[in-house]
C-alpha cells in the first residue's frame, strides 16, 4: 500500500471514530441526566447540563439560548420540557425552570431543573427539585 493510500486510510478511520464517540457522547450525557433526576444527583445533573450548555451556539442567559438549551434536551434526550418564563424566579442572581418529565421503569418522573447565570452573563446548572 502506498503512502498516500496509508495516510488516506487513516484519515478516514478517525473521521468514522470521531462520528461514533459524537453519538456516544450525546447518548451519555442523556443517561447521565436521566440518571441524575431519578436518583436525586445534583452534582451528576451539573455535569449533564453543562455537556449541554457548552454545545449551543450561545452560552449567554437569554431566552433564545434558554429556548435552544429546553429543546436540546427534549429533542436529544427523549423528554418532554416546558419552558414557561425568562428569569422570572426572584432570587439573587434570577434564575428559569426548565420543567421536564420522561419515562423510567413504567412511571412518568417529573422534574424542574433551575437555570441561573454567571456574572458574566453566562448559563450554569443551579439546581433541580
Amino acid at each position: 500500500m502506498s503512502f498516500r493510500n496509508l495516510l488516506l486510510v487513516s484519515f478516514l478511520f478517525i473521521i468514522a471514530a470521531t462520528g461514533c464517540r459524537k453519538e456516544r457522547t450525546t447518548d451519555s450525557v442523556c443517561e447521565i441526566l436521566k440518571q441524575a433526576l431519578i436518583n436525586d444527583d445534583k452534582g451528576q445533573a451539573r455535569i449533564a447540563i453543562t455537556a449541554m450548555i457548552d454545545k449551543l451556539p450561545s452560552k449567554a442567559y437569554t431566552a433564545q439560548a434558554l429556548d435552544m438549551l429546553s429543546h436540546a434536551i427534549s429533542g436529544q434526550c427523549e423528554m418532554s420540557t416546558d419552558l414557561y418564563c425568562f428569569n422570572c424566579i426572584k432570587t439573587l442572581p434570577g434564575q428559569t425552570e426548565i420543567e421536564v418529565s420522561f419515562i423510567s421503569g413504567g412511571s412518568v418522573i417529573h422534574k424542574t431543573i433551575d437555570i441561573s447565570y454567571t456574572s458574566a452573563n453566562e448559563m450554569i446548572f443551579a439546581n433541580f427539585h
